[in-house]
């Protein structure tokens, strides 16, 4: 059944993301740009597996590659995740986090506003080094959100952005809400 539900999480999000870029690539504008940024922030993860439950802090980052298709929508693919646990050069079996690659639709309702809600989804994997962990797990995610994009330039722009991702890695769910600051670069 879970798998189920991931099939149709994916299909939903893929979904979402054509019918948005067939239904905004109609307009084109000026503003069609390739953007690259990087996002810092923290989330309050909660994980979870039956008789298990866990919620905490931690530190967010994300790398993001888009492109403004017009002044209404951006599209990309963002490499992004929580860090629970810091890996250490010296003892191999510390670390623990969660990291998801997604790709992200950001929709922009106002002409002249940086206000935008972003969804997407894809992969995503819980990785542990611990000495009584099984390594890494992989499974499914969707994210929505929104944001404001505030331009120092005509290529610079800081984005403070408020997200909400799901998912589910093996037997195991997570749930994060997270606020972050991005910093992107437009060309």
């Amino acid at each position: 059944m879970k798998k189920e539900a991931n099939k149709y999480s994916v299909i939903l999000a893929s979904c979402f993301f054509c019918v948005c870029v067939s239904a905004m690539a109609q307009e084109k504008s000026e503003k069609e740009r390739f953007q690259m940024g990087l996002e810092l922030g923290a989330g309050r993860v909660e994980r979870s597996t039956p008789g298990f439950k866990l919620s905490e802090t931690d530190f967010f980052m994300g790398f993001k590659g888009a492109y403004r298709v017009n002044r209404y929508f951006l599209m990309g693919l963002e490499l992004s995740g929580w860090l629970q646990q810091s890996s250490d050069l010296y003892d191999p079996s510390v670390g623990e986090g969660i990291s998801q690659i997604f790709l992200f639709a950001q929709l922009y309702p106002g002409v002249d506003s940086g206000f935008f809600i972003k969804a997407g989804g894809g992969y995503v994997s819980h990785w542990d080094n611990g000495p009584e962990s099984t390594g890494s797990k992989s499974g499914t995610g969707l994210v929505i959100g929104a944001g404001y994009d505030f331009r120092m330039d005509s290529s610079w722009v800081i984005t403070p952005l408020a997200t909400y991702s799901s998912g589910n890695i093996d037997n195991e769910k997570y749930n994060a809400t997270t606020l972050s600051v991005g910093f992107s670069y437009e060309f």
